[in-house]
């Protein structure tokens, strides 16, 4: 979690608005699946996020310091399934060569708490158009738990949360931490690396042409959209210059 809290991720949100990426693929099966898909239990398919693909591109929103999906990619899933799977703490995926944790969003059973799926709810306050979530509610991993129960959140409303039995199916709705990242005293990125930026409630993509003691030069790359704020500024259409003083850390694609 980004330093400072819920609250300062709600103020950069409230400030800057919030980024988004697409990218990456849903895998059932060892195949590419497009989304959202009823999952069928009675397969037992394996799950897997991959490399972006020619369909079924996965859009992501900057929640903090990681990355949630717009969608429950999978419908009728059972917690038991996605924990036997990894999926419900996390599970390490690398997708276009950046290396994330795979997990649900976090959420908690007191509501005087803003949780990360309260502050994703914030963003567009909680449009069902943006989040999907309407009859849609997704697994969350919670704090508190019961020996035959686990939390939703969605389904009836942006904020709600409930208890769903073992036996029940709910959505897989994956968020992404991302993993080997750079903060900005550390070395800086080679000339021609693939990066992801993170900073101010945004994530900016693109492929290293220029290093400065002041800047970041970046061809843009991937699908990523941001509001304008002060980490960053977009010159020439395709190239984005990133101010080292105020991204928060980087990651580089690995081969």
């Amino acid at each position: 979690q980004k330093t400072g809290g819920a609250h300062m991720e709600l103020e950069d949100i409230g400030k800057y608005g919030a980024g988004q990426l697409r990218f990456g693929s849903m895998i059932l099966g060892g195949k590419q699946w497009g989304f959202p898909e009823r999952y069928d239990m009675y397969k037992t398919e394996s799950i897997s996020l991959g490399d972006t693909a020619s369909r079924g591109v996965i859009p992501w929103t900057v929640v903090g310091n990681v990355l949630m999906c717009n969608y429950n990619l999978l419908s009728d899933i059972l917690w038991g399934e996605l924990h036997a799977m990894r999926l419900i703490s996390g599970r390490t995926f690398h997708i276009d060569g950046f290396r994330f944790r795979c997990r649900v969003p976090i959420s908690d059973s007191d509501p005087s708490k803003p949780t990360e799926w309260d502050i994703a709810m914030a963003i567009h306050n909680g449009d069902n158009q943006f989040w999907n979530w309407r009859n849609a509610p997704s697994w969350v991993n919670s704090e508190m738990e019961f020996p035959s129960m686990r939390c939703v959140c969605g389904g009836k409303g942006a904020v709600n949360r409930e208890w769903k039995m073992l036996s029940d199916t709910a959505g897989w709705r994956p968020v992404l931490e991302p993993r080997a990242v750079f903060r900005p005293n550390e070395d800086a990125p080679l000339v021609g690396s693939n990066l992801l930026v993170w900073g101010c409630a945004s994530v900016v993509c693109g492929q290293v042409l220029e290093v400065t003691p002041y800047d970041i030069l970046l061809k843009s790359g991937l699908g990523w959209q941001a509001p304008l704020n002060p980490m960053f500024r977009v010159v020439d259409d395709d190239i984005v210059i990133v101010d080292r003083s105020r991204f928060e850390f980087y990651q580089v694609a690995e081969d």
